[in-house]
């Protein structure tokens, strides 16, 4: 949308004429006219600043967690589990963490929490 919707570099009469093909022109007036409206700005701007605060940033991509549950599972053979899944979705493709997030942290804190809780488990289960 950056191509049409630049309104440092365009008026917006050269946007409302720029109509994309497919478009129909009564759709397309309607966009610009969203585009430039209070409500447009505004959500824009929550936008941005919901960005800045993440500090888990998921790495899928277009791909559907669902459909990354269903690669996994005929990868594995299993479902992932819950930091597992989280863990894998929030790597980049080389398999590491996005930079400027707490998210190898948070992982590293859930495994050593479900171990404990497992060799507690484990523990009782031997008495």
């Amino acid at each position: 949308m950056e191509l049409y919707l630049n309104l440092t570099v365009r008026t917006r009469k050269q946007i409302e004429n720029y109509n994309p093909g497919g478009i129909i022109r009564g759709t397309w007036l309607e966009l610009v006219n969203y585009w430039y409206s209070g409500q447009s700005k505004t959500y824009g701007d929550n936008g941005r600043e919901a960005r800045v605060m993440l500090s888990h940033l998921h790495t899928n991509g277009s791909t559907s967690y669902a459909n990354s549950r269903d690669e996994f599972e005929m990868e594995h053979g299993r479902e992932p589990g819950g930091y597992v899944f989280f863990d894998i979705t929030h790597k980049t493709k080389d398999g590491v963490y996005p930079k400027n997030t707490n998210t190898q942290g948070l992982i590293g804190m859930a495994k050593s929490k479900i171990d404990a809780s497992l060799l507690v488990h484990l523990h009782q289960n031997l008495e």
